[in-house]
């Protein structure tokens, strides 16, 4: 399974895992999953470490895409994205800044502790 999450009740976060390679389709369902989760003021930590990823300046357009339509009925907590992938980090940060502009607030971290100090720090 490329992209694996346990809840965590009490802190209000999912925390994402990828595996290996992480697809446009992988990332679509895992979004579209844990839509609820998110808009119910769950953070998301996606931990994408050791992982790398195919997917298109294009396909992140869709994916923000996405978030606008969901935006117009529910509002999105932040989540942040730790990947050490060259390619990835470049494709997180475009996801990142797009989502910003349609008011969801993602944080791109080489650094898993700086990015769970950087979730709470927003609670």
């Amino acid at each position: 399974m490329p992209i694996t999450c346990t809840i965590d009740i009490p802190r209000r976060r999912l925390n994402s895992r990828g595996h290996d390679l992480v697809t446009f389709v992988d990332i679509k369902d895992h979004l579209a999953k844990h839509l609820d989760y998110r808009a119910s003021g769950f953070t998301e930590l996606f931990d994408a470490i050791g992982t790398h990823t195919d997917i298109t300046a294009q396909q992140v357009e869709r994916l923000v895409q996405r978030n606008r339509s969901g935006m117009a009925r529910l509002t999105i907590s932040p989540g942040a994205i730790v990947v050490d992938d060259s390619f990835f980090f470049g494709m997180a940060r475009m996801y990142s800044g797009l989502c910003e502009s349609v008011g969801v607030r993602i944080g791109v971290f080489r650094d898993l502790q700086k990015a769970e100090e950087w979730l709470d720090s927003l609670a």
